[in-house]
């Protein structure tokens, strides 16, 4: 497994994806406050999906703080730089690799980059530049879907405008999302 991370939004290099050859990546948008045991099931199911898939790469992408304010009325309790490392941490943990992500996928290699959201909504910056072919959706993600499906529409109608790529988009199950969602937890910093 390798770990990439980037934290400079102009660091990502468009074409990336191509370089890697074969079904090149999966990408996951979220928060990823607080890091619980919800995000860590979301990611170790992710990861499995890419195993499967033979993904050679999950991008998984840290909405802004910024982001969060307009989106949600409320900041994160975590600063960005801690939200990216929580993620990190996670993929390199011991828990990780004990969760059966991977079962008898002996040889399989994931690499797992983290990196900053785009800072204008809707401009799909990190979209364009590494053009996924998956895209995995929390369960309560329902309002990206709508975003996903209007940009493959334009794209199918404008084939000049291939600029998000081909992707499929998953949701993935919730792990008891009563007491995991991260809405529902305390301390959440409200604007």
């Amino acid at each position: 497994m390798k770990l990439q991370k980037k934290s400079d939004e102009n660091k990502i290099r468009p074409g990336l994806h191509s370089k890697l050859g074969g079904k090149v990546c999966g990408m996951v948008f979220g928060v990823f406050d607080d890091l619980h045991l919800g995000h860590e099931f979301f990611l170790s199911e992710v990861a499995k999906e890419c195993v499967e898939r033979k993904c050679s790469k999950l991008i998984v992408v840290v909405t802004l703080p910024e982001v969060v304010s307009f989106l949600k009325k409320k900041l994160p309790r975590q600063n960005l730089e801690e939200r990216l490392g929580g993620v990190e941490t996670f993929f390199k943990s011991e828990k990780f690799f004990t969760s059966k992500t991977f079962g008898n996928k002996a040889g399989t290699e994931v690499q797992f980059s983290v990196i900053p959201g785009d800072k204008e909504i809707g401009s799909w910056k990190v979209l364009k530049a590494h053009k996924p072919n998956v895209i995995f959706l929390g369960y309560d993600q329902q309002a990206i879907a709508k975003e996903l499906d209007k940009l493959k529409r334009l794209a199918s109608s404008n084939p000049k405008a291939d600029f998000v790529g081909d992707f499929s988009y998953k949701f993935i199950e919730s792990f008891m999302p009563e007491k995991y969602k991260s809405s529902l937890r305390k301390g959440s910093v409200r604007k």
